[in-house]
């Protein structure tokens, strides 16, 4: 990519759209094949995808999880374990190109056809918890309707910029290709990426939060989610250390935390 992009900005661009759009599939570790087996789980369509969605019924609350990118629906088995003991009913998003799906290439709009497609199945949720991109996602929903009473977002990315800059800084393209990626992306879904991030719908909506963020995290940096903080006043920011980007999610005070914070009543 870095030879690429000094010969041909428009060359290394095309490979970069490519990669970015294609999520690495990792396999489903052992350790959540038990809740992945006690789930319901649903296959639906939001007209142009196919989508896993996993279900624990329960009678208290319903609570929406929306995993990030290379993830899994059942990444959060931890935090579905526990809210499921305590009452709740569960639903765990997984999207296309995901876990077990066939298909390739995704991107973020379509992770938020999926919350609206559950949504148009489902009813409201009382809460919803996205980890890194979904986080994202569930912010992007909220212009479709979605109206949690409190969102949970954990290694979330500030906005669609800083994802497209650090993924061009890992796979060593120019600031040139990291601003193509931008202009193919709003040119392609007749949007500005401002508009779609989660800082900006974060000042617009200001739903009742919590933001999670590990020192550690290598995916994302803790200092996102500061600027995410002072964008989004009605949220409590928590930070942790040494967890990272998704040993997060099975740490054991970070769940209590989000019990915690979303009553049952």
């Amino acid at each position: 990519m870095s030879a690429l992009s000094a010969v041909s900005t428009p060359l290394a661009t095309k490979l970069a759209l490519n990669l970015f759009f294609t999520p690495i599939k990792f396999p489903i570790p052992t350790r959540e094949m038990p809740v992945r087996e006690s789930a319901t789980e649903h296959i639906m369509h939001t007209g142009k995808s196919e989508f896993s969605l996993f279900e624990w019924k329960n009678d208290g609350p319903k609570v929406l999880l929306v995993h990030g990118w290379g993830g899994r629906a059942t990444q959060f088995f931890r935090i579905i374990e526990e809210l499921h003991k305590k009452g709740y009913h569960v639903f765990s998003i997984e999207a296309p190109a995901h876990g077990t799906s066939k298909q390739r290439k995704t991107h973020m709009l379509e992770f938020v056809d999926c919350v609206e497609t559950v949504q148009d199945k489902f009813g409201q949720f009382d809460f919803a918890i996205g980890h890194s991109l979904g986080g994202m996602a569930i912010f992007n929903s909220l212009l479709r309707n979605l109206s949690p009473h409190k969102i949970v977002v954990i290694g979330t990315p500030v906005s669609i910029r800083s994802v497209v800059n650090d993924f061009c800084e890992k796979v060593k393209a120019t600031p040139k290709v990291a601003n193509r990626i931008i202009e193919n992306i709003e040119n392609r879904y007749s949007m500005k990426v401002e508009d779609a991030s989660t800082d900006d719908l974060a000042s617009r909506f200001d739903p009742q939060g919590m933001i999670i963020h590990d020192t550690d995290d290598q995916d994302i940096s803790v200092e996102q989610a500061k600027q995410l903080a002072a964008k989004w006043p009605n949220a409590q920011l928590v930070i942790t250390q040494g967890l990272g980007h998704r040993k997060v999610l099975m740490d054991q005070k970070v769940i209590d935390s989000i019990i915690g914070f979303l009553p049952l009543n």
